[in-house]
């Protein structure tokens, strides 16, 4: 690809950067939002094996009372909830500003809605 043929994209900075690397851009940041969102997705499932006493629940340590355990589960899913929220709305938010320089990179399935 030739230079003159690679689309300039001005940012509000007074910087300029092409369209194909703005994207590339755009798309390792989706794949950490989506990262940071399976490792909450993980720790969500670890904290209910802890409620339920398989594994990655301590035999050594004190075991909590019932409505320890139960309100040790409520906060992980609170913070849990509340956390996906926050990556969801950056995502969305993220491919609506790369949407607006002609850069689509939504999922496939989100498309076909």
């Amino acid at each position: 690809m030739k230079q003159e043929d690679k689309k300039v994209i001005n940012l509000s900075n007074n910087r300029s950067i092409t369209q194909e690397n703005y994207e590339i851009l755009a798309k390792k940041f989706k794949e950490q939002i989506e990262r940071a969102d399976h490792f909450m997705w993980k720790v969500s499932r670890l904290f209910d094996e802890a409620f339920t006493k398989y594994e990655h629940s301590n035999p050594n340590a004190r075991k909590l009372k019932d409505f320890e355990v139960h309100e040790k589960r409520q906060e992980a899913q609170k913070i849990d909830f509340k956390f996906r929220k926050e990556l969801e709305k950056s995502k969305e938010q993220l491919e609506l500003g790369v949407l607006q320089y002609g850069i689509d990179i939504r999922d496939e399935e989100e498309n076909d809605e």
